[in-house]
């Protein structure tokens, strides 16, 4: 491990204090008097370098997030060297879906990032803060309170770094109108009732909390994905009206408020892209109104360059928002990343775009494992950075997370594209024992495909399993070692069924479901304690009642399978109807939506 001496005479009175900040929270590196010597040279602004000698590390860097980005190169004992190709590299970290993030981990995570290159940190927080007079906006969901995010702000500027508010201010409550005091305002789902002065005065609230608290001069207010605007109770009182029209009033209410409070609004853009010809919504547009364009998919370059030239045409500054893919998954899934990331950044380069924002979203849950998402970002920053040198990604991890690269890169095979379509591992893994479901239309529909995908979780399984994981890595065996199990039973079970052999049925409940409840236990034990060591304690019902669902599931299969054996019941009627859907030609069965992030209780 690489540990220097900071010669901090010939460093320049700004990027000393970035130096001291690091040092502070990773002496181990940089506060070693008996270490090789850390000395500085000024570079281009947008550029940094890092070189070693038998007397220590030189680096080079013309801005604070490239001062900062040599200094986690210089930890992981790298040389390497590269061009931002961006003025602000974001991360955007979701604190809505479940998982709010702990301030202790938020200024671990500011330091990781800011060494890894990153300059801009936004939290997305639909309703996670608390505002005055509102006891219910964010109740039991670990709101921030006005100290917390006073204290991230100014954590983050010792590291150079913005953070900045992303919220929402007309889709995207679900979680708000589970409170009866909110139905006022509720258009329908999810959706803010426009044109409402109540809607207004809650707004209000919202953007003064970040004014007050953030020393940033810019607000992301979301508005993305309000497909049903216009059409539940604005429609009972106002009468039909189009959508574009609603939105765009309610746009620009929002951006005075907005600039009442010294703040520059932005937006994504997806409604806007649907609505009109850019041209022809550019003059309704507010002035100062910036517009994030986002694409977690596309792999093809020219996807990006149409979007972008699209935007263009708006004439309102754009940044370009992509993925790290961590929603819907128990690990960051490396293959889908890495297919989307680099076509996303040439196009950007080309396209003149200032800002790329890199999403780290939790749909489903906020499941993913948090080491396994820094993985992730650490692959962003290269492409970025434009350092893809091989073995840096690995580097950079162990030094900024104590943790194997190659590990986690493995692991993400736990995740799998079949023709196009994201294996539902989350369904999987939380499925039915009796009903199956997702596993029956797994089956029925990709069983050639399902078969080599479990041969290859197979093989990742016996190489985890051969080694000394970290916590991190045990949380993510955990998973894989009860998804191969519960897809096992399933088969069996059915098949064993099918046959009416009695002695295997009997030795599933004997033998297989036992092991079952121990394997549903240690997931859960391990979730919980990489949940703890990040998040704060709501939301983690959420994933407990799935496992002990299951679990309660697992049990009654046991009940049922004694009263089928023992002659109690002369049929298992959950088996009889998968049996009866399988012999039905060209018919998967639909898998049922598993339980969402929210559940009302």
């Amino acid at each position: 491990m690489p540990a220097f001496s900071p010669d901090c005479s010939a460093i320049p009175a700004e990027y000393a204090s970035l130096l001291q900040t690091a040092a502070e929270a990773m002496p181990e590196y940089f506060s070693r008097p008996d270490a090789g010597m850390l000395s500085f040279r000024l570079s281009a602004p947008d550029e940094f370098s890092v070189s070693f000698s038998a007397s220590g590390a030189v680096i080079s860097a013309g801005s604070p997030h490239g001062f900062l980005r040599a200094l986690g190169c210089a930890a992981a004992g790298r040389e390497a060297a590269g061009k931002l190709r961006f003025a602000t590299l974001g991360v955007m970290l979701d604190c809505s879906r479940n998982r709010v993030y702990t301030l202790e981990f938020l200024k671990r995570f500011l330091l990781k990032t800011a060494l890894a290159g990153f300059n801009l940190l936004m939290l997305y927080t639909e309703d996670v803060y608390e505002l005055p007079g509102e006891p219910a906006f964010g109740y039991m969901r670990g709101r921030y309170t006005p100290e917390e995010i006073r204290e991230i702000g100014r954590y983050a500027r010792r590291l150079g770094m913005e953070v900045r508010a992303c919220i929402q201010t007309l889709g995207h409550l679900e979680h708000l109108f589970t409170h009866y005091q909110y139905s006022g305002i509720r258009d329908n789902a999810g959706i803010l009732l426009a044109d409402d002065e109540a809607s207004y005065a809650l707004i209000e609230k919202m953007i003064r909390f970040w004014a007050e608290n953030l020393p940033s001069k810019q607000i992301h207010v979301g508005m993305d994905e309000t497909h049903g605007l216009g059409r539940g109770r604005f429609l009972d009182i106002h009468g039909y009206e189009p959508r574009k029209e609603i939105y765009l009033r309610h746009l620009s209410k929002v951006c005075a408020i907005c600039r009442k409070y010294g703040l520059t609004p932005s937006v994504w853009s997806d409604m806007l892209v649907r609505f009109d010809d850019p041209e022809a919504l550019r003059p309704l547009l507010p002035p100062e109104l910036k517009l994030y364009c986002w694409n977690y998919s596309a792999t093809e370059e020219k996807t990006y360059e149409e979007l972008l030239e699209r935007h263009r045409r708006f004439g309102r500054e754009t940044a370009m928002a992509s993925a790290v893919y961590t929603y819907n998954t128990f690990c960051w899934f490396a293959e889908k990343t890495e297919a989307v990331l680099p076509p996303c950044v040439r196009a950007c380069e080309k396209q003149g775009i200032r800002e790329l924002l890199i999403t780290v979203w939790g749909d489903g849950g906020a499941f993913c494992n948090s080491d396994s998402a820094f993985a992730g970002l650490l692959y962003a920053s290269n492409a970025a950075w434009g350092t893809e040198e091989p073995g840096l990604a690995g580097d950079l991890f162990r030094a900024l997370c104590g943790e194997e690269y190659s590990l986690f890169r493995k692991a993400s095979g736990l995740h799998r594209n079949i023709r196009n379509q994201l294996i539902p591992v989350p369904g999987l893994l939380w499925q039915d024992p009796l009903q199956g479901g997702i596993c029956s239309y797994c089956f029925s529909r990709y069983g050639d495909v399902m078969q080599i995908y479990l041969r290859d979780l197979q093989e990742i399984h016996r190489d985890l399993a051969e080694r000394t994981l970290s916590p991190s890595l045990r949380e993510i065996f955990s998973v894989i070692d009860l998804l191969l199990w519960g897809i096992s039973f399933r088969v069996k079970l059915l098949n064993a069924y099918a046959e009416r052999r009695r002695g295997i049925l009997l030795e599933l409940r004997d033998r297989d479901i036992p092991v079952y409840l121990e394997k549903i236990a240690e997931f859960d034990r391990c979730f919980r304690g990489e949940w703890m060591r990040s998040a704060k304690p709501f939301g983690l019902e959420i994933i407990q009642r799935r496992n002990a669902g299951l679990a309660a599931r697992v049990r009654e299969t046991a009940r049922r399978l004694d009263e089928f054996a023992g002659g109690k019941l002369d049929r298992i009627e959950e088996l009889e109807e998968a049996l009866r859907a399988s012999r039905i030609p060209d018919f998967h069965p639909a898998p049922p939506v598993f339980s969402g992030c929210i559940e009302i209780y």
